[in-house]
């Protein structure tokens, strides 16, 4: 995934699939200055578990 991309996951208002590593996740946060987002699980109940990975290790599912 490229950074205009998960931009626009983030502020879209449908839910759209993501995964990173094969677990679905939620994206918090993007940092096109660095190239990376922060993102924490689906089935987290709030951000305390969240992680910052480069925006390419994030897969859109279709």
């Amino acid at each position: 995934m490229d950074i205009h991309r998960a931009q626009a996951i983030l502020e879209s208002p449908n839910h759209i699939q993501v995964k990173l590593d094969g677990e679905n996740v939620w994206i918090d946060r993007v940092d096109a200055a660095s190239n990376t987002v922060q993102v924490h699980p689906e089935k987290a109940a709030n951000e305390k578990s969240s992680v910052t990975v480069a925006v390419d290790r994030l897969q859109e599912i279709k």
